[in-house]
This record gives C-alpha cells, structure tokens and sequence, in this order.
C-alpha cells in the first residue's frame, strides 16, 4: 500500500470520504463542521500529495474554490506564492466562522515510508536499543513532550545508558488505524551516534510484523531529522501540509 493510499485510508474512515484516487486524479474529502462546540482547534484544509496523486480534505463550502485553486497550481502547490493563495481563499470562510489562522507552516512536511526494512529486523538488535516496558517508562518523567506515553496503545524501543533512556522512538498517540506516524527523541549529547534511527528501525519492524505502516515525517528543511530516517530505511512516499485554526 502506497503512502497515499494508506493516508486516504486512516482520513476515509474518520472522516467517510470516497473512493481513493487513481493517477492524476484530486480526491476531496469532507473536513469536520468548524461550528461544533466541541471543536476548538480546526483543520479547515488538509492537502497530500503522492508523484501525481492528490488528496484534499476541506469543508463543503471551500470545494469550488479549491477545485479551481488545485487545477491553477498542480505544478507548484508548495511554493510561499501558492500558499499564500490559499490563506487569502480561506480567509472569508475562517472569518464567517469566527475562526482565525493558528499556524500556516510553509515549510511543507515530507512523508516518508520503510523501503528495505526486514520485519525481523528486531533479532538484529544492537546493544542497548530494545523495546521499553512499563517500568522504562517511568525514567520519562522528565521528558516535556514523552512523559505521559502509554505503552499499552504507544510500543515504543529505546537506547537505555546507566539509567537514561537517551533515545526513544514511538508512535504518536493520534496515530491512524493504518499509517503509524513515528515520533523519535534523542537526547542532544548522544545524538549522531546512530541511537535514533536504530530505535526507528526496531520499533518499525515491529510496526510492520503487526501488519501496520510506520510514516516517518519531517519538516523539508530539518536536515537532521531526514539524516535519522534515510538511515533507519525510510524514503520520501509524498509530502503534505494542513491549515489549522482556532476559535476566536
């Protein structure tokens, strides 16, 4: 299964979108209503991109100017003039709504999946690297961004030192029922030694024996994060970017 495919997938079944898209071909799909109470954070626009498949997913109200938007500029949909395009498109729907841009990220994110990982790749374990339990988890307690993980629904493999977890790679907690999309931390004194992407390529072994597709993804210019997935097997499948906005 193609990035793409996996993608329109994991969004189909949330958001009861059609059929997926053949070659060249732009699927649109139904964003949630941006005035349900419960909705304080909305993806008003949400774009993939795969060689020449697209899919979008947008509210009802911005199909026909999207339509139009997307035929213009099939050619350079990431560019800063295309994206501003798009915040100028969407600014009488954000403002009807009473919502306005919380971020708009113009550096587009690469999406990434395993090519050449073996799911045995867990019996070739380098020292240290191996999959956390409970109790491992409580050395994150420190941690801003991966102290409340859940190793029931979050497996997660790290490089333990003394009694560090110096590097973890895991699976962000909103993950599809398809795509896993990996999320990986090193400490910065211990990175460039080859800890992160062997925890990336561990736990995506494991990932892929489960029958589940690990997507790796990064912002195009953070050269460092792309350095950690060409080396844990991974190459770029298709690139995306969303619109979020808040409840003014």
């Amino acid at each position: 299964m193609t990035f793409l495919n996996a993608l329109v997938a994991d969004w189909t079944n949330e958001f009861r979108t059609g059929k997926i898209p053949e070659s060249g071909e732009v699927l649109f799909g139904t964003a949630p209503d941006p005035v349900s109470p419960s909705c304080s954070r909305f993806a008003c626009l949400s774009f993939a991109e795969a060689g020449e498949r697209r899919f979008v997913l947008c509210p009802e109200e911005l199909r026909e100017s999207m339509t139009a938007f997307f035929r213009k500029n099939l050619g350079d949909l990431f560019s800063a003039d295309a994206l501003g395009e798009l915040m100028r498109l969407t600014a009488p729907f954000l403002s009807l709504n009473s919502l306005t841009p919380d971020r708009f990220p113009l550096r587009h994110i690469v999406c990434c999946l395993p090519d050449g990982i073996s799911s045995q790749a867990c019996s070739e374990s380098r020292e240290g690297i191996r999959r956390l339990s409970g109790e491992d988890f409580l050395l994150l307690e420190n941690r801003t961004t991966l102290k409340e993980l859940d190793p029931e629904r979050q497996p997660a493999y790290g490089m333990i030192i003394g009694e560090r977890i110096c590097s973890i790679a895991t699976v962000h907690p909103s993950a599809g029922r398809i795509c896993r999309k990996l999320l990986v931390e090193c400490e910065p004194s211990e990175r460039g030694k080859g800890y992160g992407s062997g925890c990336v390529r561990m736990l995506s072994s494991f990932l892929m024996r489960s029958g589940e597709i690990p997507l790796y993804e990064y912002y195009s210019d953070n050269e460092s994060s792309e350095r950690v997935a060409r080396r844990a097997g991974f190459v770029p499948a298709g690139r995306r970017y969303t619109l979020y906005a808040n409840r003014r």
